[in-house]
């Protein structure tokens, strides 16, 4: 119950409680004295209105309370709101300070990346700014670094004639007077290349495998030499053969192994023809395999052991192989021309045009500095 209700009801509360107390005055007995009653009369009405006053605070407090109490419950709901929605702010702000510090890293890679930009840019404009001569005189720089690197590197000494004629030409070009220097040095190495003697690695490769595989066609002296398989079938069909003969034929091979004992041989018997079959094979298979090093060292440019390896095939030719055969004349002479290159020769030095083009270079630098 509220104040206003309270005050509202208060005069109909003190008219009941004077109604009552008339009754009671009037139902007072005649003989008692009336200031007795008078008494009555008020204690009655104040236990009345205080007992009023008691029940209106009480209801008062009652509500009070709840009021409170669903104050409260209110202030503890908005409260948790409170904490959720702070919770999602800070989680916002998490996320937005995670995404700044990706910019700025990002922003500074670009700042990074803008700065090398505009470094390129003024190098190309200094680069524009040059004088055509001076990418004539690069480019012919370039060249002779080139034919060094390539002769050094490679022993390619067509790649280093051909770097350093095209470097001569550049610099023809030009129809400088101040020039005449770097180019006679340049002309003085290129004489020194074309003097080096040129062996053509690659030919001589192809010729070794070309040999290699023509091995098994060359002929043995005194030798008819059957293929391998037909050996083969020719003793399984002689061991059938054994195994079907009858006493009389056995009687005839034991007299001609008898006969077999004495052996006449003839003052040109090769050594090729005392080899066995299995024998023959190995010494085509020797010979492949010397043909196989000295390709090897072609490739390697490694002159000793060339000359070692064809040196070993013509011996074998030589003693075990026809020389009337007009294959085996053909690869004794193609060895015995290879036998004489000389796969690394010496290289000269191509400093002088390289070092007369530095020193031009340099007094031009200063000359426009």
């Amino acid at each position: 119950m509220t104040n206003q209700e309270e005050q509202m009801n208060e005069p109909e509360q003190k008219a009941g409680a004077e109604g009552s107390e008339g009754q009671l005055i009037e139902a007072a007995p005649e003989g008692e004295p009336a200031s007795r009653a008078a008494l009555r009369k008020a204690i009655i009405g104040g236990a009345v209105v205080a007992l009023l006053i008691a029940a209106g605070w009480i209801s008062g407090y009652l509500a009070l309370r709840n009021d409170v109490s669903a104050l409260r419950q209110g202030l503890a709901g908005m409260e948790q709101k409170l904490e959720q929605g702070l919770d999602r702010q800070r989680q916002a702000a998490a996320v937005l300070e995670d995404r700044q510090a990706r910019l700025d890293s990002r922003i500074g890679e670009l700042t990074g990346e803008l700065e090398a930009l505009r470094n390129k840019v003024a190098e190309l404009g200094r680069q524009q700014t040059r004088d055509p001569e001076d990418w004539v005189l690069a480019e012919a720089n370039y060249l002779v670094t080139l034919a060094g690197q390539r002769l050094l590197v490679a022993g390619d000494v067509a790649a280093a004639e051909r770097a350093l004629e095209a470097a001569d030409r550049r610099l023809a070009e030009l129809a400088r007077p101040d020039l005449t220097p770097v180019r006679q040095a340049l002309q003085q190495d290129l004489e020194a290349l074309r003097a080096v003697p040129r062996v053509d690695l690659t030919g001589m490769a192809l010729s070794l495998g070309e040999a290699i595989a023509s091995v098994e066609k060359l002929p043995l002296k005194g030798v008819v030499r059957q293929p391998r398989s037909a050996r083969v079938e020719g003793e399984a069909e002689a061991g059938t053969r054994q195994e079907d003969r009858d006493w009389k034929a056995l009687l005839r091979g034991a007299w001609e192994e008898l006969k077999g004992l004495v052996v006449i041989r003839r003052e040109q018997v090769t050594d090729a023809a005392l080899l066995a079959p299995e024998r023959v094979d190995f010494l085509y298979q020797n010979l492949r395999l010397e043909l196989e090093a000295a390709r090897l060292a072609v490739l390697r440019r490694d002159t000793a052991n060339l000359r070692r390896s064809l040196a070993t095939a013509e011996g074998i030719l030589e003693r075990f192989f026809d020389p009337d055969s007009p294959a085996v004349q053909a690869l004794r002479q193609r060895l015995a021309a290879m036998r004489g290159q000389e796969l690394a020769p010496p290289l000269p030095d191509l400093s002088r045009s390289r070092s007369a083009l530095r020193e031009y270079l340099l007094r031009q630098q200063r000359q426009g500095a």
